[in-house]
């Protein structure tokens, strides 16, 4: 009877050192991601998917940690070799970038909009646009009173050719696999009209490779020149936060689209990013009611105010 007692102790002890030792070589982790429902595999073994808390681990030894999100827009896995520490909890997050297909537009040249966003101008040498894949991408291409537009999905690192017609909204469609030369493409691009004459339809207006700020602003603000280009690099318009002051050349080339603009200039100076002797600048003259003067003239501009018109850069793929 002793014996048996004695013995039942023993593995008490042993049931009971063993469960101490157990306890002493786990860890826990948890992982989240970016992208919603992420796969996460311990040493190519599946554990579930993204939320994931307080998963048990063996404490002190490499692991590879895999997460697989949806191939169609995030081809590259997110991997990382880890070592919990016992009775820690650690925590990673899978970052995946989306990946970007290719777009090659053939038809004529008009104005390319992408999810409601201006993209750019297409012309002869600008067809191929890359775009962030995802399903459903609204595709807008604008010329004059002629539009067409169409639903598109677009896989990562993939390449698609979309021939468009204008005037019958008629459209082939099909992916490719090399990237075609450009052939057949009319060009009309003089033959792009800007509406805002009539209506106000946008913030923006599109000049060749410029877009230009139309807000009330143009004819309401009045700055030092410091202001004024401080004030066009923090302005966020339409999605971009890229705008500047324009040059005196860019600014004189303006004078023969003033009436594209909906809010009409004042009849005063307007800051350019040329600088003459130092500290002045040139202002170039944009009017609201009197534009027959036309002239550019240096003041200086840490002591007088002018007007700002902001504009950025269409930039190439």
């Amino acid at each position: 009877m002793i014996f048996k007692y004695i013995l039942l102790v023993t593995i008490l002890v042993n049931i009971i050192i063993a469960n101490d030792k157990t306890q002493d070589s786990i860890g826990f982790i948890n992982v989240n991601s970016n992208v919603e429902k992420t796969k996460i595999y311990l040493n190519d073994k599946y554990i579930g998917n993204t939320p994931i808390e307080r998963y048990q681990v063996e404490s002190g030894i490499n692991i590879e940690l895999k997460a697989i999100s949806n191939k169609k827009f995030y081809p590259n896995d997110f991997i990382r070799n880890i070592n919990v520490k016992k009775l820690k909890i650690q925590s990673y997050s899978a970052q995946f970038k989306k990946a970007n297909a290719k777009l090659l537009l053939i038809g004529r040249d008009g104005y390319l909009y992408i999810n409601d966003r201006f993209e750019r101008t297409l012309g002869s040498n600008n067809r191929v646009v890359s775009i962030p894949s995802a399903e459903k991408i609204k595709i807008e291409i604008l010329n004059g009173d002629d539009k067409y537009t169409v639903l598109k999905d677009m896989y990562a690192n993939e390449f698609y050719k979309l021939e468009y017609n204008l005037n019958n909204n008629s459209i082939k469609d099909k992916k490719v696999q090399d990237e075609l030369a450009l052939k057949g493409v009319i060009n009309i691009n003089n033959n792009i009209e800007d509406k805002q004459k009539n209506k106000k339809s946008s913030n923006i207006v599109i000049i060749d490779s410029l877009i230009w700020q139309d807000t009330q602003d143009i004819i309401e603000k009045k700055l030092l020149y410091k202001k004024g280009n401080e004030y066009c690099e923090n302005l966020d318009l339409e999605g971009y936060k890229d705008w500047r002051l324009p040059t005196i050349e860019q600014l004189k080339g303006l004078y023969k689209d003033k009436d594209k603009f909906y809010n009409r200039f004042k009849d005063n100076f307007y800051w350019s990013s040329t600088k003459v002797k130092g500290d002045y600048v040139y202002w170039d003259y944009i009017a609201t009611m009197n534009f027959e003067k036309d002239i550019v003239t240096t003041i200086n501009g840490s002591s007088n105010e002018a007007n700002q018109i902001c504009v950025r850069v269409i930039k190439p793929e």
